[in-house]
């Protein structure tokens, strides 16, 4: 095994801790898509349910369909082109990386190359930008996230570890 300079400690690999079930992935989030990311976190916290910006964007990304997916950029897609000038008025705001089972990014995957068949411009970004410009109302988001944290809890808290055993 590979070791830093100088000691004798372990590299940890490139996946780290992470199976071959899960991959790494990065999305670009424009101002507007962060603001309706932290509105959503706020409001779900308001309502006690809890979760960070990672896991609310894994629970979207698993509880969507391919074809849910396809048709929400499909839709973005058309509002863009009704547009006088540029997709988005701003630059990219910030770059989230997050780690995701590889069903899910096979998923997110598949609903690109659709829409590219269809003559759509379109990456894995922008399908989780359209994502979160649909996004249910509170009451019908609630549930689902709630639903979601409980079915996968984080292992990294003694309540989490708990749920796991």
């Amino acid at each position: 095994t590979k070791t830093y300079a100088n000691t004798n400690l372990p590299m940890k690999s490139p996946a780290g801790s992470r199976t071959k079930s899960e991959d790494r992935t990065s999305f670009s989030l424009y101002p507007a898509d962060l603001k309706i990311l932290n509105d959503s976190l706020a409001r779900l916290t308001e309502r006690k349910v809890l979760t960070d910006r990672t896991k609310f964007v894994r629970c979207l990304l698993h509880s969507a369909t391919e074809l849910d997916l396809f048709a929400y950029a499909a839709v973005q897609h058309r509002e863009d082109s009704l547009k006088a000038g540029p997709r988005e008025t701003e630059y990219v705001e910030e770059r989230v990386t997050i780690v995701l089972p590889v069903t899910d990014l096979s998923k997110v995957e598949r609903a690109v190359r659709q829409l590219k068949t269809k003559g759509v411009r379109a990456n894995e970004s922008y399908i989780l930008r359209a994502l979160l410009r649909r996004l249910p109302s509170l009451d019908a988001l609630t549930p689902l996230v709630a639903g979601y944290l409980d079915k996968f809890p984080d292992g990294r808290s003694r309540a989490g570890r708990a749920k796991v055993k």
